[in-house]
């Protein structure tokens, strides 16, 4: 599976027959190494099923499963989860560098000419509202896991294996790196509101000055 430059591989072993009576362990695990008994029972251990007619084993980077009825439920919702999980990654990269993109730029405009370094800031601000927008929408869609599917069942997978791709630890550091980016667009959009309010009251100087200035004339006049 693809996300810009990340790459996840995801394995489905899928049977619609009767498991064959092998050891899954490595298999799942992509691994010749000889395997200890505590390692093939924490691998075979995230096990789900529903009926005497399906099973599903979870690892980190791939599934077996067995379905006698043909349903690719489980699969197409694993891919989903795995993609969810791609965009997590994605989003703390752009974070990592949204971050250090900003402090950059503001270091550049902190040495432009006054109208130079407004524009740069109002540029920083509408990009991280952005990017603040995006990642919103992504930590809703995980939040409503449970929402995914109307199958209870179905949705227990989804949200353990979102447990074992320890999304959770990556929703943290986007938190804090979103704190971050928030902190850094109150600040830009205060200097802006207050460039602004200047400007205002700058113009509203002008205008009172010729309002007197037009009221002395009208008074010279008569």
């Amino acid at each position: 599976m693809r996300n810009s430059s990340f790459v996840e591989d995801f394995v489905v072993y899928y049977f619609r027959d009767k498991l064959p009576d092998w050891d899954f362990a490595p298999i799942m695990l992509s691994d010749k190494t000889p395997l200890s008994q505590q390692t093939r029972l924490d691998t075979m251990s995230n096990c789900f099923t529903y009926s005497t007619t399906d099973i599903c084993y979870l690892a980190w980077d791939s599934t077996l499963i067995y379905d006698a009825t043909g349903s690719m439920d489980l699969p197409d919702l694993l891919e989903f989860a795995n993609a969810q999980f791609l965009e997590l990654r994605y989003y703390d990269d752009a974070l990592n560098k949204a971050i250090e993109q900003t402090y950059a730029e503001i270091e550049t405009a902190n040495n432009s000419e006054d109208t130079k370094r407004l524009i740069t800031y109002r540029n920083i601000r509408n990009n991280l509202m952005t990017l603040m927008a995006d990642i919103s929408v992504l930590a809703s869609n995980i939040d409503n896991a449970l929402q995914v599917t109307e199958d209870i069942f179905n949705a227990r997978v989804y949200s353990r294996y979102m447990q074992l791709l320890r999304t959770l630890i990556w929703r943290e550091n986007i938190e804090n790196k979103l704190n971050v980016i928030q902190r850094s667009y109150n600040l830009l959009n205060e200097e802006v509101l207050m460039h602004r309010f200047v400007r205002i009251g700058y113009l509203c100087t002008g205008l009172l000055g010729l309002l007197a200035l037009l009221t002395i004339y009208i008074a010279f006049l008569r």
